[in-house]
């Protein structure tokens, strides 16, 4: 037997993914307050599935505040880059944080973006020869873009440390930093 507590109140949502892991986010940006489970697998012996299996979406969309895109493929940043923008614009407290690559097609990407009229900064790039981009808009929306010889350190200047990854490609060495600057971004800390 245990006590029931009460919950805890939800704070802030954010939702995160990695390359192919940004898709079920991506799927979730267009949905409404109101909305209602739609999986006829359910509902296929006669019961609604809605009654069943759906919750009120409200409390989560309310809360869900932050994405964060850890290096989308192309296929999925399509998508992403057509209801982020969208979805920003509900409320004026929304953020996003947008990493991409030279590995899932991204080059030229930031400079293209209809995510730029979130983000006032201009655009940042190193003077050492490195494939980097960046742009800020105060705390609300970063987009960051990298090309292989940043996250390879593949250049003729002096190498950058700590080379903190051994995978056979740079699309895995993203999460190992992106998840981190998003969330000193955001000012989260240790509790």
């Amino acid at each position: 037997m245990a006590i029931q507590q009460p919950l805890p109140s939800v704070q802030r949502i954010v939702l995160s993914g990695f390359s192919a892991g940004v898709g079920p986010i991506v799927g979730m940006l267009p949905t409404s307050i109101g909305q209602k489970l739609n999986d006829r697998s359910y509902g296929a012996n006669g019961f609604d599935s809605h009654f069943l299996f759906g919750a009120d979406v409200a409390p989560f969309l309310q809360a869900w505040n932050e994405v964060w895109d850890h290096d989308a493929p192309a296929y999925i940043r399509v998508n992403l880059d057509k209801h982020l923008p969208q979805w920003m614009c509900i409320d004026g407290q929304r953020m996003s944080r947008c990493y991409q690559t030279d590995y899932t097609g991204s080059q030229g990407w930031i400079e293209t973006t209809p995510m730029l009229e979130f983000v006032s900064g201009p655009l940042r790039k190193p003077a050492n020869g490195l494939v980097a981009a960046e742009r800020h808009s105060e705390n609300r929306c970063s987009l960051v873009y990298f090309g292989q010889s940043y996250l390879k350190h593949a250049t003729s200047a002096v190498p950058i440390n700590p080379v903190f990854w051994e995978a056979s490609d740079a699309h895995q060495a993203v999460p190992m930093f992106t998840f981190m600057h998003a969330a000193l971004l955001r000012g989260l800390s240790r509790l």
